[in-house]
Order: C-alpha cells, then sequence, then structure tokens
C-alpha cells in the first residue's frame, strides 16, 4: 500500500509523454483507449490543445473489441484516417486496457508500414508508467527515422547544439523555449534543432550537424543516447537557470567539445544575503531540480540542497543525499524536515499544520503534475529573468 497517493497527485502517464512529445511533428497520434479518455489528456496536460491542430485521436475501444481482441477495426480506422490525411508517421500508444489484453502495438505498426508506407511506431504504454518514459521512446524513434547521416558542422564556424527534452509538460508554451534558446544563441551558440516545440521533422532532419545535444529534460535522453551512439554526438544535462546556469551550460558545452574555459569566479551580490545552513528541498524532474540547486547554492550561498525526483530516470545528476523515485510518505517526512521547499503548489498540501508557517514555500507549478490550474504562474526557467524571480522568492 505504500505505492497508494491519498493526498498527493501523480504524474501525466507514459502515454500522455508521447502525445506531448509528437505533438508538432505531423503524425498521426492514436490513444487506444475508450471513447472520452483523450479528455483527460487535452483537458489537463495540452496547453496548445485550443490553438494547434495535431491529429491526435482516441480509438474509441468498446468492450466487445476489447474482449473479442478486434484489432483489425483499429487497423482499419488508421489505414481510413491515413488516406485523408496523410500522416508524416504513425504512432500508437494504450491505456492499462490494451496493456491487459496484450495489444502488440509493435505488430500493428508494422503492419501499418507495410500497408501504407508510412514510418509507424507503437509503443508498449500501460498508463502507468510516467511522461519521462513515454516522450523519452517518442523522441527516440523521431532521431532514429528522420535524423539524417548529415557531416558535423565545421566548427570553427561557431558551436552548434540540438536541445533535447521540450515538452509543455516541462516547460509550459513557446515562449519558455524562446528563452533557453536565446540564452544559447546570445552566447554565440547556434541552434540547429530542438525535440520538439516551433520546430518540424525537417529541422529535427537536420541534427546530426550538431556539435553537441543540450537534454534539458530526461525526455531527451534516450535520443540523446542513441545520436552519441550513432552519430558520435557528446550530450550534457541541464537547463541555464539563472546568470550562474548560463555560465555553466557554456563550460559544459566547451568541456563536452574540449575546447579550453575558464571557471565561473562572479562574486554574486545576493551570495551573503541568505541562511546559508538552510535546509532546502528542490523537488521535480532530476534536471530542473539541478539546475535549481546549482543556482541557489553558486548564487545564493546555499550549501544544504537536497533534490527529490519522483523518476528512475536522472541523468546520473542525483548525487548520494538526493532521492528519487520514493513514494508519498517518503516526500511527506523530507517536506516537512525541510525550511525550504522549491516545489509544484500541490507537494503544500502535506505540509503538517505545525509547519505551515515555519517552511518557507516557493512554488514552481509544473504542468506535468498539477495540470494547467496553475499555469499563469510558472516563471520563465532561464537566464537573468530566472535570477531575479528566485531572489524575490527565497
Amino acid at each position: 500500500m505504500r505505492q497508494v497517493y491519498r493526498v498527493l497527485s501523480t504524474y501525466s502517464a507514459d502515454a500522455f509523454g508521447i502525445a506531448s512529445a509528437l505533438y508538432e511533428l505531423g503524425g498521426l497520434v492514436i490513444i487506444h483507449d475508450a471513447s472520452g479518455c483523450n479528455s483527460t489528456y487535452n483537458t489537463h496536460d495540452e496547453p496548445r490543445w485550443y490553438d494547434m491542430d495535431s491529429l491526435f485521436y482516441v480509438s474509441g475501444l468498446t468492450e466487445s473489441d476489447a474482449i473479442l481482441g478486434r484489432d483489425d477495426i483499429l487497423v482499419d480506422n488508421i489505414l481510413e484516417v491515413c488516406k485523408s490525411e496523410h500522416p508524416n508517421f504513425v504512432a500508437m500508444c494504450g491505456s492499462p486496457v490494451p496493456m491487459f489484453m496484450g495489444t502488440d502495438f509493435v505488430g500493428i505498426a508494422k503492419e501499418i508500414t507495410a500497408l501504407t508506407d508510412i514510418p509507424a511506431f507503437g509503443y508498449m504504454t500501460n498508463g502507468i508508467n510516467t511522461y519521462i518514459k513515454g516522450a523519452g521512446h517518442a523522441f527516440k524513434s523521431i532521431a532514429q527515422t528522420f535524423v539524417l547521416d548529415n557531416k558535423k558542422a565545421l566548427l570553427k564556424d561557431g558551436i552548434k547544439i540540438n536541445i533535447l527534452g521540450f515538452t509543455p509538460l516541462d516547460f509550459y508554451d513557446i515562449n519558455h523555449v524562446k528563452n533557453i534558446m536565446a540564452v544559447f544563441e546570445k552566447n554565440d551558440i547556434s541552434i540547429i534543432s530542438n525535440f520538439a516545440m516551433g520546430n518540424t521533422l525537417e529541422d529535427i532532419s537536420k541534427a546530426a550537424m550538431a556539435h553537441v545535444n543540450v537534454v534539458v529534460s530526461a525526455t531527451g535522453l534516450l535520443a540523446a543516447k542513441f545520436m552519441k551512439e550513432k552519430y558520435d554526438i557528446p550530450y550534457v544535462c541541464g537547463i541555464p537557470m539563472g546568470i550562474s546556469g548560463i555560465k555553466r551550460m557554456i563550460n559544459k558545452i566547451k568541456e563536452a567539445l574540449d575546447i579550453p574555459y575558464s571557471q565561473d569566479t562572479t562574486e554574486y551580490k545576493s551570495y551573503k544575503s541568505f541562511k546559508k545552513s538552510k535546509k532546502v528541498l528542490v523537488i521535480g524532474e532530476a534536471v530542473y531540480a539541478d539546475s535549481i540547486k546549482y543556482c541557489l547554492s553558486r548564487e545564493f550561498g546555499y550549501e544544504n540542497i537536497k533534490i527529490l525526483s519522483p523518476f528512475e530516470e536522472n541523468c546520473d545528476l542525483l548525487s548520494k543525499d538526493d532521492s528519487d523515485g520514493i513514494y508519498e510518505d517518503d516526500a511527506e517526512k523530507l517536506i516537512n524536515e525541510a525550511e525550504l521547499v522549491i516545489a509544484d503548489p500541490l507537494y503544500k498540501r502535506v505540509l503538517h499544520e505545525e509547519n505551515l508557517y515555519d517552511t518557507d514555500f516557493v512554488s514552481i507549478p509544473h504542468i506535468a503534475y498539477s495540470g494547467r490550474y496553475y499555469q499563469e504562474e510558472i516563471p520563465l526557467f532561464a537566464g537573468e529573468d530566472f535570477s531575479n524571480w528566485i531572489c524575490d522568492k527565497v
């Protein structure tokens, strides 16, 4: 029963991660589930739903089809849509029902490709794993299928990167994406492509020309590992959060390319203004949480910072004092031991009454956790904007 969440929420499911990762790339995305179940995704987890068209469908699985294993109905419906809409690819995933039915999405995908000559992906999702796993496999499929084996750009013409791991589940909207991209561009680092907001498959096809992949969320890690293996493109993990975060990410990129760089020796004005021994807990996806931790340590002098990442994939960023993949009771204990908590506002629910006024709580809403309920409160993550915002909060 430790896995039961009584008070806290759960993160977006694997199928929703797939839908979010592929939303803008012109593919046909099907969640194999009962009719109406797509509203859970588009109402809570998809800010683009009302402003941007996408070929996103739910299969309308019925009880009789589930009992009889009528995969042929799913195939016929997909073929009909492919004939009329001509998608760039087909992606299929499922809820717990197809998992119990034993639906062979990989086999169906091969059949769709054979019948249409359209690339098709079948993902063995179950609605239980988180969006990190779903989006990760989706981005990897895109890299495997659409990235062309182009020669890397000449380094003498400037550093060029891909940014992997952009979805609204972690970065809300295109303004947050542009904010992060602008940080790199202002520092003479060009961007070949990103996976995958405000980008096209044509942009992504050129990804092998980049010198480094920058993973800004654990959702981009599988694609980064694939491109490292196939195209020998090194990858680094992090978000340029705060002024210090910019310097850190530029140094990481240069280090990956064996380019000499200078350590950040800046004396930040805010450094001496805070209680260094304060117990700080940052909760969230690992790349995001580690980037906040670095900013708090480097710019504000905090020395006792722990990360709680609820996910199993943490890009090797966590230290021995950090925690991952734990349950509600463990999270409640860690939150109530901290003096400063930085997390989605829903985590405040487990603060004990005696700690409500003693524990400082900084809310950074996470679409993948609390949906769109607090979306207007999400700050810009990158550069000086974040330094100024977090300084006012802590």
